[in-house]
């Protein structure tokens, strides 16, 4: 493929009228994360998978892990217990900054006037930096946090593999700070129902009272199995969510969850995530925002920045569920 300057590939003529995205891949948990859940529809409401938070020096998730001991049986005229106690802990994550810039040359901006061009130059700059900070928020979503530290750690980092300190508690330390975990691994998914029952064990012990999953993030090639899992149960249901279908995502349903493939989903592995305790924060400031369009002191272009000031967190890590070894 020849490499061609911007100002050529928008101006020249007899050149193709759509630009082809050659660079996006699915990110569909990052899509979902910024729909609305409609568990609470029938009352009137919608809770935020994507929520906006005014201020802060950090996210923070409080986190019951004891109950209050003093609550108990006593003897008639018996002394109640007034110890304090300190059931609640706070779950701190960090604000996190991405961003990019958008840089347009003068000289390119005077070429590319509406007679010569073909696709306007500071659209296409825009679009640039759309896809490239989805690109970067998409896999932020799936990250462990280690491989790029200052972005977002996402599902690897809240629902990890192996016991560790997330939102600044000790999951060694808190047996009430881990996920549901399935290492056992399946390998061959659609025989016997060795998947249906594996993914049905590990969904049910994501489960407490009203509360349960309802994302289920895998592979494609994961998802392809539930696919055919579905289809040989006469329970096949394409694009069930409506709000993913519209934003072009292929999903399905499982116990109500929405089934969803993302490319950065590490290989054999499958998240079940309650996106009512695991959220995608943001500051309202630093809310996808853009700054003006300026021209710097001795340069002959003009930029602006596209920012977000964010992070994924979670309250709730019991609610999560982690499935790996998936082989076929």
């Amino acid at each position: 493929m020849a490499d061609v300057s911007l100002i050529v590939a928008t101006t020249l003529a007899d050149w193709a009228p759509d630009i082809a995205d050659s660079v996006s891949d699915r990110n569909a948990f990052m899509a979902y994360m910024k729909t609305k859940d409609g568990a609470n529809k029938g009352k009137g409401g919608y809770r935020e998978r994507m929520v906006v938070v005014e201020g802060g020096n950090e996210f923070r998730e409080t986190v019951f892990f004891n109950l209050n001991s003093t609550f108990k049986g006593y003897a008639d005229r018996g002394t109640i217990d007034t110890a304090v106690g300190n059931p609640v802990k706070e779950a701190q994550y960090a604000h996190k900054i991405v961003a990019g810039t958008i840089n347009i040359s003068l000289l390119e901006e005077a070429q590319n006037t509406t007679k010569y061009q073909i696709h306007n130059l500071s659209k296409v700059k825009r679009q640039e930096a759309e896809i490239s900070m989805a690109e970067v928020m998409g896999a932020s979503a799936l990250s462990d946090g280690s491989t790029d530290p200052l972005i977002p750690g996402g599902l690897q980092y809240l629902i990890p593999s192996s016991n560790g300190t997330v939102g600044t508690i000790d999951g060694a330390a808190n047996s009430a700070w881990r996920p549901v975990r399935d290492t056992t691994g399946v390998s061959a998914w659609n025989t016997s129902d060795e998947g249906l029952i594996a993914l049905d064990k590990l969904f049910e012990q994501c489960v407490r009272g009203s509360e349960k999953p309802d994302a289920i993030v895998t592979t494609v090639a994961v998802k392809s199995l539930i696919n055919i899992m579905q289809i040989k149960n006469h329970n096949i249901n394409v694009d069930q969510n409506s709000d993913m279908a519209k934003l072009g995502f292929d999903t399905i349903k499982y116990r109500g969850a929405t089934v969803m493939a993302d490319d950065n989903v590490p290989t054999g592995y499958l998240y079940l995530v309650n996106t009512a305790y695991t959220r995608f924060q943001v500051l309202s400031k630093g809310n996808f925002k853009m700054t003006e369009m300026k021209q710097p002191i001795g340069g002959l272009y003009n930029c602006m920045q596209l920012y977000v000031f964010c992070n994924f967190t979670s309250g709730a890590l019991r609610l999560n569920g982690l499935m790996s070894a998936i082989t076929g």
